[in-house]
């Protein structure tokens, strides 16, 4: 799959008038990516059921990255910074290319820190960004293809990487976690942590849940979760980290919605397919 994120990466051009979103659909899932986040999804429906929390620039579905453990003190962030508020004020991210079609969405962003570093807001570090849907027999399932670019001359310790997270209503108050290999279905506390097999969020009635798969594994991370009582929002990601990284970090996670049986099934599709 390099060959193809290559190929797509090459196709997308500078836009010179940037829409409001983007909108791709397929099936009963429609995906929606706000220019307002620099073109993150910030809502994924699902048979007119929202799965996504939208508030501020730190939440939808995005990637980020954080080194040297310093968490939000050095953070480039996809969607915008802390200061950018709520999600209709515009992102500080920089989009640089952006193309779509009604299945598939590239851009290219040049992403702010989520707080300043030494009085600096944009990071040198560029996200390229794949979306895909309409995938194979499966009209509930969500391809993401991140690519992390880390800046020349800048170097760190170790990358923390946050290949993607999703941010939920607290109604998905349901946690579990699947073996796609097995199976196996298991519950899952509150935490907030890592562990290392993939993660469900579910309603109570697992008439909506949504899992989430990466095919490369994630080397000294996992899938976190966490539930944020005052907000009234739970998180889930997939983070991978590397030590001295450079260059750029491509990795693909695969993002289910429906009920309980229909996201484990396409999880366990989606654990088969190949690598970027």
């Amino acid at each position: 799959m390099r060959l193809a994120f290559a190929l797509v990466a090459a196709l997308i051009g500078v836009a010179h008038a940037q829409p409001a979103s983007v909108t791709l659909h397929t099936g009963s899932t429609e995906v929606t990516a706000y220019g307002t986040a620099a073109f993150a999804v910030c809502s994924l429906r699902y048979r007119n059921v929202e799965y996504l929390d939208a508030a501020d620039h730190g939440r939808c579905m995005q990637s980020a990255s954080s080194f040297d453990w310093m968490g939000e003190a050095f953070n480039p962030t996809q969607a915008g910074s802390a200061a950018d508020g709520a999600i209709a004020n515009p992102s500080s991210s920089q989009v640089k290319e952006l193309a779509a079609n009604g299945a598939s969405l590239s851009t290219v962003t040049r992403m702010v820190y989520w707080n300043s570093v030494a009085g600096v807001k944009t990071s040198a570090h560029v996200l390229r960004q794949i979306v895909m849907t309409s995938l194979g027999p499966h009209a509930n399932v969500i391809r993401y293809d991140v690519s992390f670019e880390i800046p020349a001359g800048e170097y760190h310790n170790i990358g923390q990487f946050e290949i993607l997270t999703g941010y939920m209503p607290q109604v998905f108050s349901h946690f579990r976690t699947f073996d796609p290999a097995s199976g196996q279905l298991a519950e899952l506390s509150d935490g907030p942590g890592e562990q290392a097999m993939p993660v469900i969020f579910c309603t109570t009635d697992d008439r909506n849940c949504m899992g989430v798969v990466s095919v490369e594994p994630l080397a000294s991370g996992g899938y976190g979760r966490w539930r944020f009582t005052s907000e009234r929002v739970v998180k889930w990601n997939a983070v991978t980290r590397i030590a001295s990284p450079s260059g750029s970090i491509r990795r693909t996670v695969y993002v289910s919605v429906g009920n309980l049986s229909a996201v484990m099934d396409a999880m366990r599709w989606s654990s088969a397919q190949e690598k970027l």
